[in-house]
């Protein structure tokens, strides 16, 4: 079972995100959302991956400005990038009918423990789920 006292946050002692109950009641739909949401994280990575070795090339060229700019906007975008991923998953999910209370669950956590946090812990309850915890 998924409770990591670790990750539970200074100001409120709660764990981050949906709870192991609220994720089998909600199971196909938070599985899908939580698979599109580990696929726009390693595009994400990719990108950044890609603009880092685009600003080692520009650096190796004598451009030393545009690397820097290009690594510094890269590395705010990788910052953000939890925020980006969930915008945009539930812009996906947002028309189906099945995902209404995995949004609201969602979103009832974003607002107590931010974004990097509920991913991290959606990531958690689909990885033990497939393990069959």
């Amino acid at each position: 079972m998924f409770r990591d006292p670790r990750l539970a946050t200074r100001d409120s002692g709660t764990l981050p995100g949906m709870s192991p109950e609220e994720f089998r009641q909600n199971r196909p739909c938070a599985l899908r959302f939580a698979s599109f949401t580990r696929e726009l994280t390693r595009a994400a990575y990719v990108l950044g991956g890609l603009g880092f070795a685009g600003a080692a090339y520009a650096g190796w060229q004598g451009a030393y400005l545009n690397a820097l700019l290009t690594a510094a906007a890269v590395f705010l975008f990788l910052l953000s990038h939890a925020r980006l991923v969930l915008w945009l998953a539930r812009q996906r999910f947002a028309n189906h009918l099945e995902a209404g209370p995995v949004l609201v669950l969602l979103n009832r956590d974003l607002g107590r423990h931010g974004p990097r946090a509920v991913l991290g812990n959606l990531a958690a309850l689909a990885r033990n789920d497939r393990r069959g915890r």
